[in-house]
């Protein structure tokens, strides 16, 4: 409670109109690990502004690490803009997929608090990840893979599904492949679970689009778990859960197998 209360205070500092994204970046080997806060604000109506906040999660105590721009493809307030986010550990850039700018994905060097890069998907098609994971030397160089809206002409995807696909984010770069569909009409957004070493992706969907018998549900609104093979964009499985939705998962499965996660359900439980 408190740790969320010094959250609400450092957005009210920046301006009532704001958001925030998470990352938690360890800098050295045995340094104290510090929660790095991605903040939008808006000082008038029509411009905005962005700064990184860290936070001790042990003492609370935090410091403003650098202000910035936002690249001017961001018209006006970015508080109106909802992005993807996920963080590379490694090199503490965090990188942002702005689906209402054609996919444009901003990367925040959090050590500096400054903007590194943008990455312009260089596709017509693609607009933007609403879920996805950063890979170093994915195929050949870094890359974001993802989740994206997408339909086809004809066949299941005909009336919209998603896509899986690796958009390189290399500067200049911007090349977007489209691998797989994931024929399910509703995909959680940002929340995911990579499981690096045997390179696959975990999420939850629902309105599964195949034939009755091969649905995860006969029921169309029950969340399904579903694996995609990161490199080849393959469905590998979708296995209807527990009637619970993940809202974010634990970085590393633990020795026996198991990770954990911020769940939504137990109904039975939590009266």
């Amino acid at each position: 409670q408190i740790f969320r209360a010094l959250i609400a205070a450092l957005l009210l500092l920046f301006c009532l109109s704001s958001w925030a994204s998470m990352g938690i970046v360890q800098r050295a080997m045995g340094a104290t690990q510090q929660v790095y806060l991605t903040v939008a604000y808006c000082p008038t109506e029509e411009t905005g502004a962005g700064a990184v906040v860290t936070v001790d999660p042990v003492s609370g105590q935090w410091k403003i690490v650098n202000k910035f721009q936002w690249p001017s493809d961001i018209f006006g307030c970015p508080v109106e803009y909802d992005p993807a986010v996920t963080t590379d550990r490694t090199t503490g850039r965090q990188y942002l997929d702005f689906t209402d700018d054609f996919g444009l994905a901003v990367v925040v060097d959090l050590h500096k608090g400054a903007v590194h890069s943008t990455v312009h998907p260089k596709d017509d098609f693609f607009t933007g990840f609403i879920n996805m994971a950063f890979v170093q030397k994915l195929v050949v160089q870094d890359a974001l893979i993802g989740l994206t809206p997408h339909v086809e002409e004809s066949g299941l995807c005909d009336d919209g599904c998603f896509q899986f696909g690796r958009l390189n984010t290399e500067v200049k770069a911007g090349t977007y492949t489209g691998l797989k569909d994931i024929p399910f009409k509703a995909i959680l957004d940002d929340a995911h679970f990579f499981d690096a070493k045997s390179s696959t992706y975990w999420v939850q969907g629902s309105y599964d689009l195949r034939p009755p018998g091969e649905a995860c549900s006969q029921v169309a609104s029950d969340q399904c778990l579903i694996a995609v093979n990161a490199e080849t964009g393959d469905m590998l499985s979708a296995q209807k859960m527990n009637n619970f939705t993940v809202y974010k998962y634990a970085q590393q499965v633990d020795a026996f197998g198991n990770i954990f996660g911020w769940i939504e359900g137990f109904d039975d439980v939590c009266q």
